[in-house]
């Protein structure tokens, strides 16, 4: 039996009889009314569902007791933050949205924790990229012109802290007129290389095909660059080629050919003379910037030619090196027989 006592102010337990609240039969009692979240079922009182609130709890305590559920649920709730009130209110989960079991100390989609340097607060939006802010936190970045396309050409603006894609229409061959990157892809407006350290063009021994104007190639054979001009394949040739013809030479002429504002490397040279009684004829070419010097020779010595028909060849030299500002001449050595006239050819590439 409970029983209040007067010492302590409370309520005890004692034997029935001896005094105290004696256990009686409420249950026909008209009297009284369960009110303030309390129910009556025979002589029990109990508390209906949700019958305690915040309003009831008056030490400003809640423990874990008073919060724990031993109930059953027909539907899936979420918990979700009322944003008016600040509060909690649980919802029905729908598919694929509300709010999904994760773990709140490291990873809630849209929000970086505190602790791992973010605000805990979602503040992302579509296109928002998040980024490093150099301090050993979060920042976000907004993206609006970036897609599935063209994300890969994405390049951060530092004077707005957005990011900024490339906006070339790309087509299902790949097709932009600001980036070509698949085969057949074709460019128009303008494409700077004037970073690059190289540009390769289309080459290889014979060339390749070139029957489209505009289009280039470099043959690797003849060493020549070879463009279509919408008629015809032509050829730009790094090689030049000079010559002389001396009539009835004898052995000291000393004729000037030309002053070059470029440097050569001789490659081959072709003399053959004319005459009769078996006509013979040294020649030698020099070259250098002072013409009153002695300058220096393509073949120490110079070469005898003898030639009348298929002419007389050379491609050995000892200085096929010409440089910038220098005078090329040819001087006679030696002449037998009758010399009528000496003819020589050199072919040359230029360096530049």
């Amino acid at each position: 039996m409970l029983s209040y006592d007067s010492a302590s102010q409370g309520f005890e337990w004692s034997v029935a009889g001896a005094g105290g609240i004696h256990p009686v039969d409420i249950s026909g009692d008209t009297n009284l009314t369960a009110s303030g979240g309390l129910i009556q079922v025979g002589d029990d009182i109990s508390v209906t569902t949700g019958g305690i609130t915040s309003v009831h709890i008056l030490d400003g305590d809640i423990l874990a007791a008073d919060l724990s559920f031993t109930g059953s649920v027909t539907d899936e709730f979420c918990v979700t933050i009322e944003t008016s009130t600040g509060g909690f209110e649980a919802v029905t989960c729908a598919a694929g949205g509300g709010v999904h079991p994760v773990n709140v100390t490291s990873d809630i989609t849209g929000i970086v924790p505190v602790g791992n340097g973010g605000t805990g607060v979602s503040i992302t939006s579509d296109n928002d990229i998040l980024v490093g802010d150099g301090a050993g936190g979060w920042a976000l970045g907004n993206a609006d012109n970036c897609d599935a396309q063209n994300w890969y050409r994405t390049q951060y603006n530092s004077a707005t802290g957005d990011f900024d894609c490339d906006t070339g229409v790309i087509t299902s061959a790949g097709l932009t007129d600001e980036f070509i990157f698949n085969t057949g892809d074709i460019g128009t407006g303008i494409f700077d290389f004037g970073g690059a350290s190289s540009f390769e063009i289309p080459n290889g021994a014979g060339g390749t095909t070139v029957d489209a104007l505009g289009e280039i190639t470099i043959d690797g054979t003849t060493d020549t660059v070879n463009f279509f001009d919408g008629t015809n394949e032509r050829v730009l040739d790094p090689e030049r080629v000079f010559g002389i013809t001396v009539e009835n030479p004898d052995n000291s002429e000393d004729i000037s050919l030309m002053r070059l504002d470029f440097p050569i490397t001789v490659i081959w040279e072709e003399c053959v003379l004319t005459g009769s009684l078996t006509p013979s004829l040294s020649i030698t070419l020099r070259h250098g910037t002072d013409r009153n010097a002695a300058g220096a020779e393509l073949v120490t010595g110079g070469n005898v030619i003898t030639s009348t028909t298929s002419g007389d060849n050379d491609v050995t030299f000892n200085d096929a090196t010409i440089v910038t500002d220098s005078f090329i001449w040819l001087e006679t050595t030696a002449q037998s027989g009758t010399v009528d006239s000496a003819s020589c050819t050199w072919g040359a590439n230029i360096d530049e």
